[in-house]
């Protein structure tokens, strides 16, 4: 099946949510098994800004747009009553030959203390997601077709002297090593078993921990069996944010991956958590966890024609910045064995044995 090459100039612009079905339908084929669709919603305030508030952020949006050579038609867009949400949305198919995951890795020194940091235990390096799938293709040689910055990490601010370790907050497992547990974030992973099941829990006990390929901590479940839950508005209704995270539908079928932009008016000002409640619903999950956002968030996809990552999510009026993470998540393709290859590992067994 023919990969669509695209441009980010070239995706599905919608101005409301749709219906899951209607969503889909209007998305377009990155690649077999990858639907993506591009969503420029404007959300109702849950206070109308004051006149004075408006022209206020007016005037920064053009100082800031002017300085960074960003479109000064998006001044429109700062209104009164509503505000503009920019989300990019995937729908992965979980049953894709070959899909498998991957995530970042032990860093040299794993577990002594950071040089700038003693009081925190090297884990993993920071890494920009662009630069964390590239490594995997060049060095690891994996087919990695999508990958997203993941779980939350510290030292936060990095320390001066040490920009390049992390320590990855909860429970972190990549290829069925454990990178971290640090135990707390105890209420919100993403998981995949090494059958290849995938699942958004809430609990991980240690004694199970050799059942996981991969492990990653989010900040919290924001929606669980089709419902809202404490952790969908507990603290994440105070704040628009830039985020990233993830979704399951009931069967388990797709994987929904959803980066909504944030902290820039007349363009995007950010999600809360009924925000993604909301958005996941119309796309279709029926689990979410929301994973490390602000100017960690981060969606890739390999772009064959150009041979190099496509960042569809940007921060601070440009594309121009990706923070490097403590945590990255990579979704490859295995190599698919032909009957000549299921022989010759026959042959060599036979031999063996």
């Amino acid at each position: 099946m023919k990969t669509i090459h695209f441009s980010i100039l070239a995706a599905v612009l919608l101005s409301v949510l749709l219906s899951a079905e209607d969503v889909w339908e209007k998305s377009i084929r990155l690649r077999e098994g990858v639907q993506y669709i591009h969503l420029f919603p404007e959300v109702p305030r849950k206070t109308a800004l004051t006149p004075e508030k408006v022209s206020e952020m007016r005037e920064k949006f053009i100082k800031t747009a002017t300085e960074k050579k960003f479109d000064l038609s998006f001044v429109n867009a700062i209104k009164a009553d509503v505000r503009p949400m920019k989300i990019y949305a995937m729908r992965i198919d979980l049953k894709l030959q070959g899909l498998a995951f991957t995530g970042t890795g032990r860093a040299d020194g794993w577990g002594k203390p950071m040089p700038a940091a003693p009081d925190q235990a090297i884990r993993t390096y920071r890494i920009t997601t662009a630069d964390f799938m590239k490594g995997c293709r060049e060095l690891r040689r994996l087919n990695m077709i999508i990958a997203t910055n993941s779980g939350p990490w510290s030292p936060w601010p990095p320390p001066k002297g040490d920009t390049r370790h992390a320590n990855p907050a909860g429970i972190s497992i990549s290829d069925g090593v454990v990178v971290s547990d640090n135990g707390f974030f105890a209420y919100a992973y993403f998981v995949v078993y090494k059958d290849g099941t995938v699942n958004i829990i809430d609990h991980i006990d240690r004694e199970k921990y050799d059942d996981f390929q991969l492990v990653t901590s989010g900040f919290g479940i924001v929606m669980k069996e089709g419902k809202t839950t404490p952790q969908t508005t507990a603290g994440y209704d105070e704040g628009l944010m830039p985020r990233l995270s993830l979704g399951l539908d009931k069967e388990r079928r797709y994987l929904y991956i959803v980066a909504v932009d944030g902290r820039q008016p007349g363009w995007s000002e950010g999600a809360t958590g009924t925000d993604l409640f909301n958005i996941f619903t119309r796309l279709g999950a029926y689990d979410v966890i929301d994973m490390d956002g602000g100017g960690s968030a981060t969606m890739c996809f390999w772009d064959e024609r150009q041979n190099a990552p496509r960042i569809f999510n940007m921060h601070d009026y440009n594309r121009r910045y990706y923070r490097p993470v403590g945590m990255n998540l990579g979704i490859y393709l295995k190599p698919m064995m032909t009957t000549k290859d299921t022989k010759d590992t026959k042959d060599t067994k036979d031999t063996k044995d």
